[in-house]
């Protein structure tokens, strides 16, 4: 009996761990997908760039400013 439940424990860590794994790898590719999206509305024309406080807030993250400067208020909600 003390075998089953041995063997019931291990099975259900290593699901655990399994399921683990997987929601990294996920996070992992969805930060991929969305640094490639960025990269893409980066390679835009300055005019659109201009029009677009996304692409400035996701430079004011990348560069770490919002440790350094406050956060404009129009990007507050």
């Amino acid at each position: 009996m003390k075998d089953v439940l041995a063997a019931i424990g291990a099975l259900t860590v290593l699901a655990a761990a399994g399921i683990v794994v997987l929601s990294l790898l996920a996070h992992r590719a969805e930060r991929r997908r969305s640094r490639s999206n960025r990269d893409q509305r980066a390679a835009r024309p300055a005019e659109q760039v201009a029009a677009n406080p996304a692409l400035w807030s996701d430079f004011f993250l990348d560069h770490d400013l919002h440790k350094v400067l406050r956060t404009p208020k129009e990007w507050k909600p």
